[in-house]
């Protein structure tokens, strides 16, 4: 009997502690047996587990009843939550309490149907749907509700008998959650889409802008056209502005109109608005009156050294656009009185440069706004490609089937231009090591890092080339060594001498026969005796 305590004492323990480290053994197997908590083992053929209890199925149970708590929940009865009801009682449920006649429930509260009202707000707040009892003679609406007739803004009810006072805030502006009232005789409700730029949402942001006319933007102010106002660059902008101007000349002229030019405002009569394809930027100038065709936008096609661009008005019929500079030019020359001497020089240029006229058809080219004979720019002066060569801006003549070092002109069947040093072409097959020219027939070039280089080009002697200490015989590299390809094999900077075509491989920094069981490759090694080996 002593002995039979001390084992359960033990096995009691031994169940504590593993219970503690939330794993449970037990001894009694149970066939088709499934846990119960930490209880024991159950046969759900015969018993339930109803939270920690284990319960026979008696023959008076349902074993499709199920669990209500730590119950099984017997027949003809109604579980609400963890308490048991006749369910002659009734059948629904709040909580833990079962509804009677009369009543329903709410955000798990019970009200009375005659007397209460349920309302549940159809837009989350912070994510968490809200519910609210109000007496039943008043509509949703906020906590508290509001009148049956009234508008729900905001979450107060709005009466409709307002509409006919000129003083009373009788509309809605927004909807009843985020909405606030307002009097549509004195403001305006603007409602503006907002993107967010991060997460590509579109949010609607409601307000009321003091006034009566058009929203501008987000401000807290409408504009109007009938009182000299123009909101730029659009209404729905975030950054929109309102601008006034002045109407007082043009009063009585039917032809007045003022539209936006990007976030300014210009008369389409009198003005012309132009859009740089450069910088995205808008320019408002003035019309020439003396041109009575429709006149066009002259830009630079380049920003000048205070990144701002050139732009013009011109007349396409009479005059020409330098878009090297900017520039108008006129082709038809009217401002002689007698119109025999008028000239028109449309047929004769198609091109300016920096504000002079030419024919591109000619032998005419512009190099960087400097107009010259010739076919090619070197810079800012023009050459003939065929006779002559631009080596870094400089002109070389006669200079036909020659090829630039630098700012030499050298012949490549003679010589060679290695890292813009000229030699003399010793071999056919030769190649360039930096500043080095070397017979590719028997070396090879194997650079060292950039940062060695440049210590050995300190290091330099005046006369010396320094691509020459970096030559190796062989015709492949091995890190800074050269070696045979037919004879050697490298292995991640390391040489041996063995034949690729061997049955040797590399093995990280070693080299080994894959087909010697007594070798094998592990972890950059091939030592067969380690275990992650096995």
């Amino acid at each position: 009997i002593f002995i039979n305590f001390l084992f359960l004492v033990f096995i009691l323990k031994l169940n504590i502690i593993l219970i503690e480290n939330k794993q449970v053994v037990f001894n009694n197997i149970v066939a088709g047996g499934k846990c119960c908590s930490t209880t024991g083992v159950y046969n759900p053929d015969t018993h339930l587990c109803c939270g920690s209890n284990i319960t026979r199925i008696e023959q008076d149970d349902d074993i499709n009843a199920g669990c209500c708590g730590n119950d099984i929940v017997k027949i003809g009865n109604v579980c609400c939550g963890t308490i048991q009801y006749d369910n002659d009682e009734g059948s629904n449920c709040c909580g833990n309490f079962l509804l009677e006649e009369n009543q329903e429930c709410c955000g798990g509260i019970i009200y009375d149907t005659r007397a209460k009202r349920c309302c549940e707000s159809d837009i989350n707040v912070n994510s968490i749907s809200t519910t609210t009892i109000i007496d039943v003679d008043r509509e949703c609406c906020g906590e508290k509700g509001m009148e049956i007739g009234f508008t729900c803004c905001g979450g107060k009810g709005i009466d409709p008998l307002t509409n006919n006072d000129e003083d009373a805030k009788s509309s809605c502006c927004g909807n009843e959650i985020n909405g606030k009232s307002y009097n549509p005789n004195k403001d305006t409700c603007c409602s503006i889409d907002i993107l967010n730029t991060e997460t590509q949402i579109i949010t609607t942001s409601n307000f009321v802008a003091s006034g009566l006319g058009t929203c501008c933007g987000l401000n807290n102010r409408v504009f109007n056209s009938e009182d000299n106002q123009i909101c730029c660059p659009d209404s729905q902008s975030i950054d929109a502005k309102i601008i006034n101007f002045d109407n007082d000349n043009n009063n009585n002229n039917n032809n007045f109109n003022f539209e936006c030019c990007g976030d300014s405002s210009y008369n389409i009569n009198e003005q012309s608005c132009c859009v740089s394809q450069l910088n995205q930027k808008s320019y408002v100038l003035d019309n020439d009156n003396d041109i009575n065709t429709q006149q066009e936008c002259c830009f630079a096609n380049k920003l000048d050294n205070k990144d701002k661009q050139k732009v013009a008005l011109y007349d396409p019929v009479t005059e020409l656009c330098c878009a090297d500079s900017g520039k108008v030019v006129k082709l038809i020359d009217n401002s002689n009185e007698n119109e025999k001497d008028n000239f028109d020089n449309s047929q004769l240029y198609d091109s300016c440069c920096n504000g002079e006229l030419y024919d591109s058809k000619s032998n005419q080219i512009c190099c960087n706004g400097k107009l010259g004979c010739g076919d090619s720019c070197c810079d800012s002066t023009a050459y003939w490609a065929d006779t002559q060569l631009c080596c870094n801006n400089k002109i070389i003549e006669n200079a036909a089937n020659l090829q630039c070092c630098d700012t030499k002109a050298f012949n490549p069947e003679t010589h060679v231009c290695c890292n813009n040093v000229l030699q003399l072409k010793k071999w056919s097959n030769g190649k360039c090591c930096l500043d080095y020219h070397y017979n590719a027939n028997h070396y090879t070039c194997c650079l060292p890092s950039e940062e060695q280089i440049q210590i050995d080009l300190q290091n330099k002697e005046s006369d010396s080339f320094i691509g020459a200490q970096y030559v190796r015989c062989g015709n492949a590299c091995c890190a800074t060594t050269g070696y045979v390809t037919q004879a050697q094999t490298c292995c991640l900077g390391v040489l041996f001498e063995a034949d690729p075509e061997s049955d040797y491989i590399c093995c990280g920094i070693a080299i080994y026969n894959p087909l010697d069981p007594a070798m094998r490759c592990c972890c950059d090694s091939t030592d067969a005796n380690k275990p992650e080996c096995s």
